[in-house]
C-alpha cells in the first residue's frame, strides 16, 4: 500500500469505508470529477475550517462549486503522492493547529514529502482504495498523521480532538459521493 511507504508510522489514523460495485478505474475517475456541488456538507465544513485562514492571511480552499474537489484541495496545499491500480494517495504537511494551517509549501515532490522530518510539523497522508472482489468490494479511505516532534504531537492531538468529528463527516461524504 502506498500509504505505508509515505506515512508508515502515525500518531493519528482515521479509516472509513463503504460498499461499492464499481471498479477502481471508475472510482478514481469519479474521485477526480466530484465537485463541491456534489458535497454540500463538505463545502460548509471546509468553509468553516478556512475562516481563520481568511482572517489571518493563510491559504483557503477555493469555493468554485464547479471545479473538482480534488483539484481544489491540491490547489490549497495538498500534493499528489502516487497512484496504483487500486490506490490514490495525496498528502500535505502543516501546522494544522494554527489558525492558517501554515502549510509547508517548500515540499514539491513525493520524495521530499517522504523524507521530511523537520521538527514542529505534522505530515498527513490521505488515500482512497478499492478493495475486495465482486459483492465484497469496498471503497476505503484512510488518513494518517505523524507529527515530527513531541511539541507538535501535543498541539495536533488537541486540535484533532476538536476537528475529528468534522473530518470524519468530510471523508464519509466523499465516500458516499464515490459510492
Amino acid at each position: 500500500m502506498l500509504l505505508d511507504e509515505y506515512v508508515p508510522h502515525y500518531d493519528v489514523r482515521e479509516i472509513h469505508s463503504v460498499p461499492t460495485h464499481a471498479s477502481s478505474p471508475v472510482v478514481f475517475r469519479k474521485l477526480q470529477t466530484i465537485t463541491p456541488a456534489d458535497l454540500p456538507l463538505v463545502r460548509i465544513l471546509m468553509t468553516i475550517r478556512s475562516a481563520p485562514a481568511l482572517l489571518f492571511g493563510g491559504a483557503s480552499l477555493q469555493s468554485d462549486e464547479n471545479t473538482p474537489f480534488l483539484d481544489q484541495i491540491m490547489g490549497s496545499g495538498f500534493l499528489f503522492l502516487g497512484e496504483t491500480e487500486n490506490e490514490y494517495l495525496v498528502g500535505t504537511i502543516g501546522k494544522f493547529w494554527r489558525p492558517t494551517g501554515e502549510l509547508c509549501s517548500d515540499i514539491l515532490t513525493a520524495e521530499e514529502f517522504k523524507k521530511f522530518k523537520e521538527p514542529g510539523w505534522a505530515k498527513a497522508g490521505w488515500n482512497f482504495r478499492v478493495e475486495g472482489e465482486g459483492d465484497k468490494r469496498r471503497i476505503r479511505t484512510e488518513t494518517r498523521i505523524v507529527c515530527t516532534d513531541e511539541s507538535s504531537r501535543r498541539k495536533f492531538r488537541l486540535y484533532w480532538w476538536f476537528v475529528r468529528p468534522g473530518s470524519g463527516v468530510i471523508r464519509k461524504s466523499i465516500l458516499k459521493a464515490l459510492q
